[in-house]
Order: structure tokens, then C-alpha cells, then sequence
């Protein structure tokens, strides 16, 4: 629509609009049950430029899909949320993964606002690069659901429905409670897979302990939970606060300790063949680097 007043004033011009504007509103939801937002520019003072505030008009009415849509979006609306140009969000997910890896949901809720919130500063930018940052958040959830372990045929398909929705949908606010919906799943989904991975990580303990003396492998233990080498790794770090060799090693040091108090009169060799070293000098290096001592002055200040 092309509005002419005879007045400059502001106050006036406003008034008019909003007159004109809201029952233009009124009349298509009362008769053809249509909701529509307007978007309205600034005044223009001469005719060679309607064509740039023509496209302002049009610019403002596609923030419907960031700013509350069936309502009159005025400059100074649109300017609130233009400030900022768009930032795509690919390094600044560590935050909100690092929450999601915790299983915190309030922290992970908060994370996920500032991810909106960053969002919407591509409203500038217009609707199809606002819904690209939406499609960026759902990659970084997915990555993490591969990285972690979370996938399956139901997550995906969830994905799938939001990714699809985010391509049809004119509001940004029914598309965020879709992603925050996503994500409490995810966080359910963690919390019952949480109990399953401690199971996984006590069998694998339990295994290492028995078998200390034995040739363990992370590939060999990795088989018995059924996991893959790195994702088992992954697990059992997190889990456990040191890695899969550094828990071996300090059961088996353990283990040498024990012997050497109980039997101080085993060779240096037997030890190590006792838990699980072919070489006595790679027992010995390892041994001194855990215990700050040789194998032989642990023996000696123990047979004292």
C-alpha cells in the first residue's frame, strides 16, 4: 500500500496509519478469517525513492517470523531487532555441548536462549539466512548425538520433522519450543543412557581387575561391552576421570605393590609377569614413573 498525507507530522501520520492499518486487520479475520502483519517503513518525502521504501515495507513484514507476526511492525520494531548483523553459531556451541554432556537441563536450557538469541541477530540478514543459523543448532545437536552415542531411528526422525518445519513455518517462536522440545528428549534420552554407559563402564572395571595380568588391549575390552574403540575410550574416560591405560596401568601398579609388601622375595621379573608385563624393563620405567621409585628400592624400603 501507497499512504499520501498532506502533513509532515509525525504524530499525525502514525495515527492515520494505525487507523487505517488496524481495520484493514480487523476486517479480514472478521470476513475472510485471515491474520496478516503489516509491515510499514519510514516516512518517504520524494517519489524516486519508493521503490527503496517499498522494499523497507516488505523487509519489515518478514520479521514475522522473529517478531510476534499478526500485528503492525513498525521502523523502530524492526530497528530493535536489526542492531547486529547475523553470526553463524559454529564455535560458539561449546558451552551449551559441554551442559548437554553433563545432562543439566537448566544450563542447557540457558545455553540454548543464548543460541536463539544469537539466532535472531540474522534477521537482518532476512528469512533464509535466519533459518539457515536454525538448520546450523540442529547440526550441532546432531553431531553431538553422533559423537556421543544418542542416535537412533526415533532422534533422527525428530530431527527430521523440525528440520522440514523449519522451511515451512513463519514463526520463529513455534520453531524454538520445537528445538527446546528436541532437546529435553535428548536430555532424557542421556539420563537413561547415562545408567546403561555406568553398567558398560563397572563391567569393564570389573573386567580389567580380574584380568590385570593378562594382556589387555582397549580393542579387546571394547569387544566385551560391544562398543566401538573410540567411542568405548571416549566413555570410559569420562567416566572414570583417567584413560582406559591409565586405569590399567594403575591397577597393575597396585597390584605389583601388594605383591612386593606380601612377597618380598619375588624376583623383579615375576612381578612384572604377574601383571601382565613380558619385559621386565618396561615393567621397571613404567613402575618408576608411577611411583616416583625403582621396583628394587620399593622392595628394599619394604622389606625393612
Amino acid at each position: 500500500m501507497l499512504l499520501s498525507f498532506r502533513t509532515s507530522s509525525l504524530i499525525y501520520v502514525r495515527q492515520s496509519i494505525s487507523q487505517i492499518l488496524d481495520q484493514i486487520i480487523f476486517v479480514l479475520r472478521e470476513y475472510t478469517n485471515l491474520q496478516v502483519t503489516i509491515g510499514v517503513s519510514e516516512l518517504c518525502e520524494e517519489l524516486k525513492h519508493i521503490p527503496e521504501f517499498y522494499l523497507q515495507a516488505r523487509k519489515n513484514a518478514d520479521l514475522r517470523f522473529v517478531i510476534n507476526k499478526h500485528r503492525i511492525i513498525y521502523p523502530e520494531d524492526a530497528r530493535h531487532f536489526l542492531k547486529q548483523s547475523g553470526e553463524t553459531l559454529i564455535g560458539k556451541e561449546q558451552t551449551l555441548l559441554d551442559a548437554l554432556k553433563e545432562g543439566k537441563e537448566q544450563s542447557v536450557l540457558q545455553e540454548l536462549d543464548k543460541m536463539f538469541t544469537l539466532i535472531k541477530r540474522s534477521a537482518s540478514m532476512g528469512n533464509e539466512v535466519l533459518r539457515a543459523r536454525y538448520m546450523e543448532l540442529l547440526m550441532i545437536l546432531v553431531k553431538f548425538m553422533y559423537d556421543n552415542g544418542f542416535v537412533n531411528s526415533q532422534e533422527i526422525k525428530r530431527i527430521e520433522d523440525v528440520y522440514q518445519m523449519a522451511w515451512q513455518i513463519d514463526s520463529a517462536e513455534r520453531l524454538q519450543t520445537r528445538i527446546s522440545n528436541l532437546v529435553l528428549q535428548l536430555l532424557q534420552e542421556i539420563d537413561k543412557q547415562a545408567g546403561q554407559m555406568n553398567r558398560v563402564v563397572a563391567i569393564a572395571q570389573e573386567f580389567i581387575m580380574e584380568h590385570y595380568n593378562e594382556d589387555i588391549t582397549l580393542g579387546k575390552v571394547s569387544g566385551i561391552v560391544h562398543l566401538s574403540e573410540g567411542y568405548f575410550s571416549t566413555l570410559f574416560s569420562n567416566a572414570v576421570g583417567e584413560t582406559f591405560k591409565e586405569f590399567v596401568t594403575k591397577v597393575r601398579m597396585k597390584k605389583a605393590m601388594e605383591s612386593m609388601k606380601k612377597e618380598p622375595y619375588l624376583k623383579i621379573y615375576e612381578i612384572a609377569e604377574r601383571t601382565g608385563y613380558a619385559s621386565t624393563e618396561h615393567f621397571s620405567r613404567v613402575f618408576k614413573k608411577a611411583t616416583g621409585v625403582s621396583p628394587n628400592q620399593f622392595m628394599r624400603s619394604v622389606s625393612k
